[in-house]
């Protein structure tokens, strides 16, 4: 598509022949799934050259490509960094400065004021910001995922409540249900791990999941337990609804919240649901 964009560039095309799909190219993220020398990177820069020179689009998709290369140090490859040498040749340098911006929001609008903007040609804008954990709601894009957990106790499951107390000790099986209207594949599925509670890793000990999943359950998910939280790999989701479980020792006593659990297709921006948020009582 970038090469045939190219072309009909350089044969004069009217440019809504070709922009409107490089844009949704641009946009959406697929699985490439042929080997290629190109990249994300050298397709970010073949797509450079297609928009006019000086335009809006192509300033900002440099700076996108800029950013990128500094943080990993190069463009991928042989065939990228040619591309992007090429893509690049006429970007000047120039030096820059941090300026910390004047603000406001109103009605969830934010709105910047830069001093003395006259000074500045180009200007790159940086915003972080966090949602409090209790404001989290359960939503719903294409696919959906609750989570409940149960505590083992007298050799049986025990839904976990709200009024529920735990113990140091306990074993606690956290099930992630995920409700889908049509089959996917390539889904990844992340549930925050409960402070005061210990992941157990099924690496280490896997009998628990043997037992809910079976001797084969590894041949069609993965699971990583790392940084607090527990991470699912799943090839393919049939339709309908499926559920996996993963399993915490009790360690810390305390009041912790428990964040939400997520699920989203790995190469779908669009799809993608989570559940609440919680909190878990230890005594």
């Amino acid at each position: 598509m970038l090469l045939q964009a190219l072309a009909l560039k350089h044969l004069g095309a009217d440019q809504s022949l070709y922009l409107p799909s490089l844009q949704t190219l641009l946009e959406q993220s697929y699985a490439d799934r042929q080997g290629t020398l190109g990249n994300n990177m050298s397709d970010k820069c073949l797509a450079s050259l297609i928009y006019d020179e000086h335009s809006r689009d192509r300033e900002l998709l440099l700076e996108q490509i800029i950013t990128q290369q500094q943080g990993q140090g190069d463009f991928g490859n042989s065939y990228a960094n040619g591309i992007c040498a090429y893509a690049l040749k006429d970007q000047k340098n120039s030096s820059s400065s941090m300026v910390k911006p004047k603000f406001n929001i109103e009605n969830d609008v934010l709105s910047v004021t830069v001093e003395q903007e006259s000074q500045f040609k180009n200007q790159w804008l940086t915003v972080n910001y966090s949602l409090p954990i209790n404001k989290i709601k359960p939503s719903s894009q294409g696919i959906g995922i609750e989570k409940v957990m149960f505590v083992k106790r007298n050799q049986e499951w025990q839904k976990v409540e709200s009024q529920t107390v735990l113990t140091p000790g306990d074993l606690i099986r956290t099930t992630l249900t995920v409700n889908s209207p049509v089959a996917r594949e390539q889904l990844a599925i992340t549930d925050s791990i409960p402070g005061g509670f210990e992941a157990i890793n099924p690496s280490i000990d896997n009998k628990y999941y043997l037992e809910s999943l079976g001797e084969r359950w590894q041949l069609n998910h993965r699971i990583e337990i790392r940084d607090g939280k527990a991470h699912w790999y799943i090839l393919k989701l049939k339709e309908g609804q499926q559920s996996i479980s993963y399993y915490n020792r009790v360690r810390h006593s305390g009041e912790y919240k428990a964040g939400p659990a997520q699920v989203e297709a790995m190469y779908r921006e669009d799809v993608k649901g989570n559940t609440g948020t919680g909190k878990v009582n230890i005594q």
